[in-house]
């Protein structure tokens, strides 16, 4: 990463940290919410997650980003402000998404994002259609479609029903098992338990 990518990946993980603790949670553990629970992921072990599958050209920056069961919106953030991709989430908890809201307006604030690139997290359920024109977007737009342990059946399904060919979807995992989904077929795995002493991993798969 180059040194300009590095400082606002820092400035990202500072105000994420900096709002957290004003809001009385200090350390990353689950969050009860109306749809189940919110854990709020290390941006390290997704970052590391990130640089690789785009060093490997598995995913296309130029497409749209989509993180399913956005929470605070803080991996959109990643994506937009550290790797220049528009990026869109949805997450069904409203005062989640206000918490996210409050952040991104610092991030644009203090000029981490490019004013050119989308970030924007939306509140609503990501397996119904209606939830994505607010948004300025369609489901059937996105070429990264991301989540963690949020619904994976249903969004599994909703891709390889409806996303175009090549679509790509990360599923970032505790477990190393990998699951088999209709039409998206399995490209590989990378372990980040080296930032993550959980053992997190990302499982990728394709729309075929």
């Amino acid at each position: 990463m180059n040194e300009a990518a590095e400082t606002k990946f820092q400035k990202v993980k500072q105000i994420y940290a900096h709002i957290d603790h004003f809001n009385g949670r200090r350390q990353i553990s689950p969050q009860s919410t109306k749809m189940g629970y919110f854990f709020q992921s290390d941006l390290d072990c997704i970052r590391q997650g990130l640089e690789k599958v785009i060093e490997k050209s598995i995913i296309d920056v130029r497409k749209p980003f989509f993180d399913a069961g956005a929470g605070d919106g803080r991996i959109i953030a990643t994506t937009a402000c550290v790797f220049g991709m528009h990026s869109y989430g949805l997450e069904f908890d409203e005062k989640v998404v206000e918490d996210g809201a409050g952040k991104f307006r610092m991030l644009r604030e203090e000029n981490i994002v490019d004013p050119a690139v989308s970030m924007i997290l939306g509140q609503g359920d990501f397996t119904l259609d209606a939830s994505y024109p607010p948004m300025g977007v369609r489901f059937e737009d996105m070429g990264t479609i991301f989540n963690f342990d949020n619904s994976y059946w249903d969004l599994a399904r909703k891709i390889g029903n409806q996303s175009p060919q090549g679509t790509i979807f990360i599923f970032k995992r505790i477990t190393r098992r990998v699951e088999n989904f209709v039409r998206l077929k399995f490209i590989t795995q990378i372990d980040l338990s080296l930032v993550a002493d959980e053992g997190y991993s990302f499982c990728i798969y394709i729309k075929e």
